[in-house]
């Protein structure tokens, strides 16, 4: 659960017994993929200074069959972008961007105290002043043309300077009777609308419900090159840079002539064995072999691996090894694509 101003942890915590982080950033979701879970929920995210968490990160984590709710705030934006694709949205906020109401990002931005300071919100998001204003006219506190005038006021203010004091103070600036003033006024006091924590809420007592993604068809081999982005965000030993690889390399010559013969030798066994039928080994079983002492997910997370991946990975190599270590007894064509 990644929450932040859009609701209070004491409130979120009395709703649903979760794991709670900060507001997503970049690389959140991909260093979550490694972690084995099944439910990731998004409500609140950074931006403006820091990256915001990739709509990719999102599609990876839905095709390693993991759920994704999103609500609110950063999670309403990324359900709306990516609701087709399998990501859940939930509440008013995202339909509002799913339904082509409201287009700006910063609709849920607000300036906000850090997490010492517990998130307080230090400015109103415009969606809280746009969810108030609708219903002051539900009411018939106000027109909807008077509404359209105090929120495109809103809209034109920076998003950190926005707030119901801020509102309040061009309500009075209005050429409008005593008696609108006087109730719209009281409205805005007594009656303020927090829409992202109502999302919030809603979210948090949908997750369990939740049904985990259909397989996904969008996946391809395109697609299946970003996943090696993975450990550059989630490995325990960091990233490499691939110039950082290249100057090793140009370094010490003989290594990187056998890790690219051993890189084609790999190459050719596991295109010669697609589609074949064969009794290849169990790769869970051959990596345990290989590896008596070492606690899966451990090595899962430690290499950025989710899943899915390790299992895939496990499989490849070990029907490689098998391939390898009995080539003599394969096909003749075998040594013959061999490096």
């Amino acid at each position: 659960m990644f929450l932040g101003p859009s609701l209070d942890r004491e409130t979120a915590e009395s709703i649903l017994d979760a794991d709670y982080y900060s507001p997503v950033r970049f690389g959140d979701v991909y260093r979550l993929l490694a972690m084995g879970i099944e439910t990731i929920v998004i409500i609140d995210g950074v931006f403006h200074s820091t990256p915001s968490v990739w709509p990719r990160e999102v599609m990876a984590a839905l095709a390693e069959g993991i759920r994704v709710i999103g609500a609110a705030s950063m999670g309403a934006l990324r359900a709306a972008e990516l609701h087709s694709f399998g990501m859940v949205g939930v509440g008013q906020v995202f339909e509002w961007y799913r339904d082509g109401v409201l287009r700006a990002d910063d609709e849920v931005a607000l300036q906000h105290a850090t997490e010492a300071g517990g998130y307080r919100p230090l400015s109103e998001p415009l969606v809280n002043i746009r969810a108030t204003l609708n219903a002051a006219v539900a009411k018939a506190i106000i027109t909807g043309s008077q509404a359209e005038v105090l929120l495109q006021y809103c809209q034109r203010l920076p998003y950190p300077q926005r707030s119901f004091a801020a509102l309040s103070a061009h309500v009075a600036e209005q050429a409008w009777s005593s008696e609108t003033q006087i109730s719209l006024q009281r409205f805005l006091t007594e009656q303020r609308v927090d829409i992202k924590r109502q999302d919030a809420i809603l979210a948090l007592r949908e997750a369990p419900h939740v049904l985990p993604p259909p397989p996904v068809a969008w996946v391809s081999s395109d697609w299946d090159r970003l996943r090696s982005f993975l450990p550059a965000v989630s490995c325990s030993r960091g990233w490499v840079a691939p110039g950082a690889l290249l100057a090793i390399f140009k370094r010490d010559k003989a290594r990187a002539r056998e890790l690219a013969r051993r890189a084609r030798r790999l190459f050719f066994v596991s295109r010669w064995l697609e589609g074949r039928a064969l009794a290849l080994p169990n790769g869970e079983d051959a990596w345990h072999v290989v590896h008596p002492d070492r606690e899966v997910d451990a090595f899962r997370r430690a290499n950025g691996l989710s899943p899915k991946m390790f299992v895939e990975l496990a499989e490849w190599k070990a029907h490689c090894d098998w391939a390898l270590e009995n080539v003599d007894g394969l096909v003749p064509e075998i040594p013959a694509i061999l490096p």
